[in-house]
């Protein structure tokens, strides 16, 4: 047995050494080896930067409770469409109700209080002080004009000086008379001292402040939609224990969608807020403005288990809000370079050692080694600045056994 197979692997190799005689054979009478090429040509080069993004609402916030207690209502569910300043959840507040009620009846019976106080006791005995005011304000004014007569005539030295005194002797009883009757109406309309009233006005300025800051706090056990939106999410129910802080329910708008991308360092120098780009999603392919890029970079940690420093771009979708959904994965094409109407060779014929380019050219059907001088490197085509002419032919299937010099046929 043993034997046989000896003799049986001898048999496939002569077999195998006669079949590539036979074609290296055709080859050489046939003039070389069969190769794939292209030519140089001008057209379109275009750079890609290609990642994956997800879609987000640009305007979307989880609301939290602002107090601790029971869920009393839900107003919506997960999917409603609601408008600002919409409550969509209350805590109990009953006993913040309680509290702020009874405030409000003590602040109004203080006022009261204070009304009372200042109200007069008796308002006809008022108006004849005032009377009395009156007339003996024009008495003193009267006197007042006689004075001032009589001394212009003492100087004159047309009366006495006792007829003088007298004259000034009424003028100060008048106006001694005028000051009683001042006195007299203000008692008569003081019901409470300055102090007391000041008392009362504090009590009423503490009750107050205090109504205010009950009134805000119940704030806190309403949650209103702080703009227009859907309830992209709902976290408790009715009769939950809720704790300040703790999420009540996520309220995303619809219409203005955005696509977050983490971008590579080494890509960054390439994009602008300007650089055009494609996102694909869903069925379609749509368009986006870059409206932010992050700042700072972060580190991250590919699948491969390769750290990476990736910046964070914000892009605003402009089409394709009706195929959106939060948490989808967009495909995003930035295209931050074009040249039009170029040299170009596709990228699989040029290799490269160091730091220069080379392409393998056939020139009457032999190969040759050209050094190029490359421009803008795209997704499928280098831009070719020096090295090659329109029309050149050039190996597009190189591999290790072609070598420069060798004879070949152009398939």
């Amino acid at each position: 047995m043993k034997k046989y197979l000896t003799k049986k692997w001898i048999g496939i190799a002569v077999l195998v050494t006669v079949v590539l005689g036979a074609i290296g054979g055709y080859y050489y009478l046939s003039g070389g080896t069969p190769v794939t090429t292209v030519s140089a040509d001008r057209g379109k080069v275009e750079m890609i930067i290609e990642e994956t993004g997800a879609i987000d609402s640009r305007h979307r916030v989880m609301l939290k409770a602002s107090a601790a207690d029971t869920v009393e209502t839900v107003a919506v569910r997960t999917g409603d469409v609601v408008s600002k300043d919409d409550v969509l959840a209350e805590l109990d507040h009953k006993l913040l109700d309680s509290q702020i009620e009874g405030l409000q009846a003590q602040l109004k019976n203080v006022e009261l209080q204070l009304l009372e106080a200042l109200a007069p006791k008796d308002q006809a005995l008022i108006s004849q002080a005032q009377a009395a005011v009156q007339q003996a304000s024009i008495g003193y004014e009267q006197a007042k004009k006689d004075l001032a007569i009589q001394q212009e005539l003492l100087a004159g030295k047309y009366i006495s000086q006792a007829t003088f005194d007298v004259v000034d002797n009424q003028a100060k009883v008048a106006r001694q008379q005028l000051t009683i009757a001042q006195s007299q109406l203000q008692l008569t309309r003081k019901g409470i001292s300055k102090n007391v009233e000041g008392q009362f006005e504090a009590q009423i300025d503490q009750l107050d402040s205090q109504l205010n800051a009950l009134e805000a706090q119940l704030e806190d056990y309403v949650i209103v939609a702080p703009f227009d939106g859907v309830i992209t999410e709902k976290l408790v129910d009715e009769g939950a224990y809720v704790m300040p802080g703790e999420p009540i329910m996520e309220l995303s708008d619809f219409s203005e969608m955005k696509v977050i991308v983490d971008l590579l360092e080494d890509d960054l120098h390439w994009i602008t807020e300007e650089t055009p780009l494609t996102l694909i999603f869903g069925d379609g392919e749509y368009m986006g403005q870059i409206t932010q890029i992050h700042p700072k970079a972060k580190e991250t940690v590919s699948e491969l288990g390769i750290r990476q420093n990736r910046v964070e771009v914000e892009i605003l979708l402009m089409q394709g809000l009706e195929n959106a959904i939060i948490g989808q994965e967009a495909d995003v094409q930035f295209i931050p370079a074009v040249r039009d109407a170029v040299l170009r060779v596709p990228v699989d014929v040029v290799y490269q050692f160091g730091s220069q380019y080379f392409v393998m050219a056939v020139e009457e059907g032999v190969l040759v080694e050209k050094a190029v001088t490359v421009g803008l490197e795209g997704e499928d085509y280098y831009e070719i600045l020096e090295g090659l002419q329109e029309g050149d032919v050039v190996v597009k299937n190189l591999s290790n056994d072609l070598e420069m010099g060798m004879k070949v046929i152009v398939e």
